[in-house]
């Protein structure tokens, strides 16, 4: 029998335009993977292309076939709907960090692990870092891990994570060491199988993960980990990197408990989320103009003790919210844009002692994006075991949507650098649909021209940023199209982005922030269409004696491109009064006529 714990809670209104999500606990349906104790690190990542999210791991401390069924890289194949996931897997190692990316750009996902149990007789899961190529299948793993873990990693690797760190159009890796000894490595991809060791140190001791983003906005990709010896690293574009930890709160002797980067304002670099050794949450924000690290935690408090901490936009305001994991609950803080937390969910879960990992995407393609928790319960009185809980978000699709992640806007993107596009999105259940991704350098009615015609909707194309080009005005659309019903639904970046040359004085002031949009055709008879740069929550049309003659509320799903069929049959002059998600107001005037 499958068990459920259902929260009610579907809407909550949090300054204007919030809403919080709907979620089922889901205790069961990772149960074919018998996992032991230990950390781990999930990933979610459509690894066989077929437009269904999977989750993938290398285990905790049972893999390889440790009192266990776990054993090398193990994938849950999704379907699409959030359940029924089916377990695969492969290689004779475990006990580490993954990360899920093109490594050498032929159009399918590879994977990159740092290990603790390196004990495969083959080349396949020897190291205590390697780098696996895949085969568009989730099933077929080729080693391309020549001189991986070859800079004094001699005691067990863990978090991993993939980034383009010198802006050559490959994805690099970093990786840091388990517990204690081996400390955090960088290694350069040549493209040919072979990395270059470009970065690093040994000694110390760490609690596990790395992750990689743009904090400084200046282009180049940083990264923060769990080290002892300094939690942010920045770096120069060439695959160096300089200790950052500038009016952080001071590191204990195992460093952060856990760390995740995301834009928590909305200005294009990224911000840290923490879980301090004092086991409570909090995010910094990077002052390029200080050049020191501010505290930005207000209303971020908890009860419990905390140890994951997970930074994303739960509810498509533009804004990340944060998902805390403490001792018997995961909590639910919704952002504002960097200037308080506030606490609108809490989620038990019985007997959780301690939270491994968190992954967080949009697996079953409602828009709103699922929770997976990797954590430690008791298991009776005197023993734990670990769990994989799945908290499914079950809001209701009501309409066809997509919503743009990343770019958002004021981002900093190098010429022939590697980024990822993202999205999440509405489908009607049992519709399938694909994404159309476009690129404008000339701004949101500028010239468009196609990075992928028909990916699959899966929330994530890998993007080799154009060279050749400087910008400070650039756009990428995202049109998906529904293939039964032929309709689409289209979204922007809210704000321009700048392509090529990277300065980071321009982050938002020099760059246009106008409240753009468009009405056509006007005059209109029975629909219009609305195209905006900023989200959309309301629209309202008003008379010329100021009565209101149609409303549509968007707050579930803001849009940036909507059909508006308001059903007036009176010809003549109307107002059409337009709120975004940051609370902006335009109104203009449309006529109707036959």
């Amino acid at each position: 029998m499958r068990l459920f714990t259902i929260l009610t809670l579907s809407f909550f209104v949090f300054g204007s335009n919030a809403q919080v999500p709907s979620y089922i606990v889901d205790t069961t349906c990772f149960t074919a993977l018998t996992l032991e104790g230990g950390q781990t690190e999930i990933e979610f990542a459509d690894i066989n292309n077929d437009g269904h999210l999977d989750l993938l791991t290398v285990g905790d401390h049972g893999s390889p076939l440790i009192n266990s069924s776990q054993h090398g890289i193990s994938v849950f194949f999704g379907n699409g709907t959030g359940t029924g996931w089916t377990l695969y897997q492969n290689g004779d190692f475990g006990y580490g960090g993954i990360a899920v990316g093109d490594v050498n750009n032929d159009g399918f996902l590879d994977v990159g692990y740092g290990i603790h149990h390196n004990y495969s007789a083959t080349d396949f899961g020897d190291q205590l870092l390697e780098v696996a190529l895949g085969d568009g299948t989730g099933m077929n793993w080729t080693p391309w891990d020549d001189s991986l873990a070859t800079a004094g990693e001699t005691w067990g690797m863990f978090g991993t994570d993939f980034g383009d760190f010198n802006n050559d159009g490959l994805l690099d890796i970093v990786s840091g060491s388990f517990g204690c000894c081996a400390g955090t490595h960088v290694y350069l991809n040549t493209g040919t199988g072979v990395w270059n060791h470009s970065f690093g140190y040994i000694n110390g001791n760490t609690e596990h993960y790395v992750e990689c983003g743009d904090i400084n906005h200046d282009g180049n990709l940083d990264f923060v980990s769990c080290h002892q010896n300094g939690a942010a690293y920045f770096g120069d574009g060439t695959g160096n990197f300089t200790n950052s930890h500038f009016n952080l709160p001071s590191i204990g002797p195992l460093g952060f408990y856990d760390i995740s980067l995301k834009d928590i304002d909305g200005d294009g670099d990224d911000d840290f989320g923490f879980i301090h050794n004092n086991s409570m949450p909090y995010v910094y924000k990077w002052d390029n103009t200080t050049q020191q690290w501010v505290n930005s935690s207000a209303g971020l408090t908890v009860s419990g003790l905390a140890s994951c901490i997970k930074l994303s936009d739960l509810n498509n305001d533009g804004f990340a919210d944060a998902v805390v994991a403490t001792t018997g609950s995961v909590v639910i803080f919704l952002g504002n844009g960097g200037t308080v937390w506030n606490n609108v969910l809490t989620i038990p879960l019985t007997n959780m002692t301690f939270c491994q990992d968190i992954a967080i995407a949009d697996a079953d393609q409602n828009g709103l994006p699922e929770i997976a928790v990797w954590a430690t319960f008791n298991n009776g009185l005197f023993s734990t075991i670990n769990k994989l809980v799945y908290l499914r978000e079950v809001t209701p699709v009501t309409t066809l949507n997509i919503n743009q992640i990343f770019p958002n806007g004021f981002e900093c993107l190098p010429a022939n650098a590697v980024r990822n596009i993202t999205w999440n999105s509405s489908v009607v259940p049992g519709h399938q649909t694909s994404v159309k991704i476009e690129f404008s350098s000339t701004g949101i009615n500028g010239t468009w021209t196609t990075v992928a015609t028909a990916a699959p909707n899966n929330g994530n194309y890998q993007w080799t940023v154009p060279s050749g080009i400087i910008s400070y005005n650039s756009y990428i659309r995202t049109i998906l199209t529904d293939s039964i019903t032929l309709v689409t639904d289209t979204a922007y970046n809210l704000h321009p982005f700048q392509v090529g040359v990277c300065d980071p004085a321009l982050s938002i002031s020099a760059l246009d922030n106008n409240f753009d949009f468009n009405i056509a055709p006007n005059p209109f008879n029975d629909a219009f269409s609305i195209s905006s740069k900023n989200k959309l929550v309301q629209i309202e049309i008003f008379n010329t004696v100021g009565s209101k003659v149609f409303s549509e509320d968007l707050k579930l799903l803001p849009k940036q491109s909507y059909v508006v069929k308001p059903n007036i049959n009176s010809n003549g002059i109307y107002f059409v009064k337009l709120t975004t998600v940051a609370g902006e107001i335009k109104t203009m005037k449309i006529v109707r006529e036959e």
